[in-house]
């Protein structure tokens, strides 16, 4: 609240994401300012966040059953697919891209619905990089390349991060994982990792290749849209 600039970004992308109405999305209530403190109001959705189901998952040594996880990111693609194609009043392109597709921001309700949580603060808090160390910590792992090249991305860079979800959930090891964000970086600059039949034995070869073609490094050769990432994993 005391950077007018993030304060203007804030209200500016909770405004675009309180239109949005889809059961793949945490549906925003209410935003404003109460006393010094910016809020915005949204669904309350009883559950678990991705992050917490993989951890748990790893911990008991239950692994999520496969065709769950792909269920789970299929839903979020179905979330994003809608995003990504919204409109303003006069029908121009919103070009909506959420920047933080992560496990933390996937809600998994107790009652089986997926929603992607946190549109309207990734702009916000891109605004206060200069002023706040280690902003992406614990979610840099998820960041497409273009994302650390360019300031231009559009919604293919939310694709290939939900195929480094789709990686994790379905083999439950990330993709990228050094023991400090400088080692990730370099790993994500390498451009190596073990694909998810190096990771799992067993990983099913016609779903390995949607992953990889999710979470290919040049924007071109990806899934172009998150629908055809959605309509890849419901037809798998």
């Amino acid at each position: 609240a005391d950077e007018p600039e993030a304060k203007n970004a804030f209200f500016d992308e909770a405004r675009i994401a309180a239109r949005f109405n889809h059961p793949n999305i945490v549906q925003i209530y209410d935003l404003g300012q109460q006393g010094d403190n910016l809020f915005i109001a949204m669904e309350y959705v009883h559950g678990r966040d991705l992050k917490s189901v993989i951890e748990e998952t790893k911990a008991t040594h239950n692994p999520l059953p496969i065709n769950m996880a792909v269920t789970i990111v299929a839903n979020c693609a179905a979330g994003l697919s809608y995003a990504h194609r919204q409109c303003d009043e006069e029908g121009n392109p919103m070009n909506v891209v959420h920047r933080d597709v992560s496990p933390q921001n996937v809600l998994v309700s107790s009652d089986g619905h997926v929603k992607l949580c946190d549109f309207g603060i990734v702009k916000a808090e891109n605004r206060l990089q200069h002023t706040k160390e280690g902003n992406f910590k614990g979610k840099l792992s998820y960041m497409s390349p273009e994302q650390f090249d360019s300031n231009k991305i559009d919604h293919r860079s939310d694709v290939y991060s939900l195929g480094v979800v789709l990686y994790e959930a379905t083999t439950g090891e990330k993709l990228y994982e050094g023991d400090t964000d400088m080692e990730t970086m370099a790993l994500m600059h390498s451009g190596m990792y073990q694909t998810p039949s190096q990771v799992s034995s067993g990983y099913p070869a016609d779903l390995e290749e949607i992953v990889l073609k999710a979470i290919a490094s040049d924007a071109d050769a990806r899934f172009q849209t998150a629908e055809e990432l959605q309509l890849a994993l419901e037809g798998w």
